[in-house]
């Protein structure tokens, strides 16, 4: 049975870890699971922050939802509210539909930047882990390096605008530290790329 995670907003976000994640996913590395409000909030931040056409922005939604159709699984109004109640400030409150949706989806595991906004007490209460992107990564390549190889080799192949060659695509992935430590990884494994 494969690893269900959450994928938070913030890492959906940034498009170049989106779409090494889902290479991932494409060859049942893990099941990635989102919901709309998750997509409402990338969406609209990726459009604030970047000015990209909208038009541009939903026609994205709807491939990974095509390529992923079973992601999508809202939170269960009773698991939110218990949940909430659980919540200390406004920021836990905020992400609390996060929760809601790994609860409600039976994942083990949320894949995000913002670490500080899932309290550690309310995800033991249900057997949930977070973990940023770049860890999530090294977890799945030491369980399955020829899968998180060939799903890099895949991801390397799409990035057809750019063609990187292999010392290309690593540093992409490492740029701004968002994949860099599965970048070394992949870099040491000697895996063809």
């Amino acid at each position: 049975m494969p690893i269900v995670a959450v994928i938070d907003a913030c890492v959906l976000f940034k498009w170049k870890v989106t779409d090494f994640l889902l290479n991932l996913a494409d060859l049942d590395v893990f099941e990635p699971i989102w919901s709309d409000d998750i997509n409402d909030e990338w969406m609209r931040n990726l459009h604030s922050a970047m000015n990209i056409p909208v038009e541009k922005i939903e026609y994205r939604k709807r491939k990974m939802e095509s390529a992923h159709p079973a992601a999508n699984c809202p939170s269960k109004p009773e698991v939110l509210l218990s949940i909430i109640e659980k919540c200390k400030n406004d920021a836990q409150r905020k992400d609390a539909h996060v929760i809601g949706t790994a609860v409600s989806s039976g994942a083990t595991l949320i894949v995000t930047d913002n670490i500080g906004d899932f309290p550690q007490n309310i995800l033991d209460t249900y057997g949930i882990r977070k973990l940023r992107p770049d860890n999530f990564c090294v977890e799945l390549f030491e369980l399955f390096p020829a899968a998180v190889i060939d799903g890099a080799r895949r991801h390397r192949a799409t990035l057809r605008r750019t063609s990187p060659d292999v010392d290309e695509y690593l540093s992409f992935l490492a740029r701004n530290k968002d994949l860099s430590d599965i970048s070394a990884l992949l870099a040491q494994s000697g895996g063809p790329l």
